[in-house]
């Protein structure tokens, strides 16, 4: 099993293991027309999770644990901004060519068999239309530990997040609104058919990261537009049939001549 890629949910884990602290992960994935588009995360820490991270790590643990191979592996990253209540956020986005790269962005955001399963995204042409659908199961163990793997934990001396189980618990990690992790989805298209809350071509979900109790969810979503591939292909049929029927018109005409 490959290591994760972007540690950014990591560092949510990270940021809360030594303090209370209020930690938001935001992925949202484009699509575009043709079945290609973008990931984007972003991880917004409060002031005290933010001096947590600060604090975390030396040289190069503490960039290997971060933001160590992002850029190697395909992600751009936005400089980290800093707000005057000592707030941060991360950004990090990666594209992906078609449907069937979506899976594996995703694999690097939560990991191998991690936070999301099962990831499909389906582009289906028809008549004068596109269909797009996309699902995901989200799996959420309810502790902040979900996000450790062999090598942090060997960073760490042996602990998952460098806490006992009993530290984390002190820290807030019992606390469901600790750590939030939010999904939006965004499909071309626009008025979303989806299990979740939509607005406009957006369809997201919300889950509690921490607080002790697993959840399991599978999320789904679809649109439909006219204005897709197959759409174009209609267009050019629709010309040709017209200019051989014009033709045909003008031969006629010329016989009778």
């Amino acid at each position: 099993m490959r290591r994760r890629v972007v540690p950014l949910l990591v560092c949510c884990a990270l940021a809360l293991a030594a303090t209370a602290c209020r930690v938001r992960a935001d992925v949202v994935v484009e699509v575009r027309a043709d079945g290609s588009g973008t990931v984007e995360v972003t991880v917004e820490l409060d002031p005290a999770a933010a001096r947590r991270l600060g604090d975390h790590g030396r040289g190069a643990d503490r960039d290997r644990l971060a933001l160590g191979d992002l850029e190697a592996a395909g992600w751009s990253l936005e400089e980290p901004e800093r707000a005057d209540d000592g707030s941060v956020t991360f950004v990090a986005r990666r594209p992906f060519a078609g449907p069937d790269q979506l899976g594996d962005v995703l694999d690097e955001v939560g990991g191998v068999d991690g936070v999301f399963r099962d990831v499909r995204l389906d582009v289906e042409d028809r008549f004068g239309s596109t269909e797009y659908r996309f699902a995901s199961e989200v799996h959420l163990t309810g502790s902040p530990e979900q996000f450790s793997d062999a090598f942090l934990t060997e960073v760490l001396d042996g602990l998952p997040l460098a806490r006992s189980p009993e530290e984390l618990v002190a820290a807030g990690a019992d606390d469901p609104e600790a750590i939030t992790l939010g999904l939006t989805v965004s499909l071309p298209g626009g008025d979303p058919n989806a299990d979740g809350a939509a607005d406009r071509d957006r369809s997201s979900w919300e889950f509690p990261v921490t607080g002790g109790e697993p959840s399991e969810e599978r999320v789904t979503v679809s649109s439909v537009t006219s204005r897709g591939r197959t759409g174009v292909l209609v267009g050019i049929a629709v010309v040709a049939t017209v200019a051989a029927l014009a033709a045909v018109t003008v031969g006629l005409l010329r016989r009778r001549a």
